[in-house]
């Protein structure tokens, strides 16, 4: 939980949390990104949470996945705002959508991108992902995983394809 929120919304532990790597997205929105309740429900049958363990305490990096039919949903990407842009992220993207073909049988993995967030959409881009259309959702203020501080916030949806 302290790994996603420093990774999405740094400066919210206090000190020593104030670190910015390029993911947060706290100009966007305010709040925590992810309460002990909301972790706690992360696990369930259709899960699973895959971490990169760090050399000096604590998490470097970690993501979760949930099983929806032939897809697999991916959400929580974080690595801690320090160790940013040396490819932990990238590796562990990539050990889901594996853990998703090879484990679950997946076809396609999605995910939820915060449409202003174009350095992020590109960065799924360059993995693959593809816009599913061209509609732009709400941000899903009313889920607990923060307030938009700008209105109109919007979320895209992004696939691709695992076994191709």
């Amino acid at each position: 939980m302290d790994l996603v929120n420093r990774a999405y919304r740094p400066g919210l532990g206090g000190p020593g949390h104030a670190v910015a790597g390029w993911t947060h997205e706290s100009a966007l929105v305010s709040g925590p990104r992810l309460t002990l309740v909301q972790a706690r429900g992360l696990w369930t049958a259709d899960t699973e949470v895959l971490v990169l363990d760090g050399s000096v305490g604590g998490l470097a990096a970690c993501v979760h996945l949930r099983r929806a039919g032939f897809d697999a949903c991916i959400g929580l990407l974080a690595a801690d705002p320090a160790q940013q842009g040396s490819g932990l992220g990238s590796r562990l993207l990539a050990a889901a959508e594996r853990h998703a073909l090879e484990v679950w049988g997946s076809d396609r993995a999605c995910i939820s991108v915060v449409a202003e967030r174009s350095e992020l959409v590109a960065y799924y881009q360059r993995r693959g992902y593809v816009r599913r259309g061209n509609e732009v959702g709400p941000y899903p203020a009313s889920a607990g995983i923060g307030l938009p501080r700008r209105p109109g916030l919007g979320v895209i949806q992004m696939d691709k394809p695992l076994g191709a």
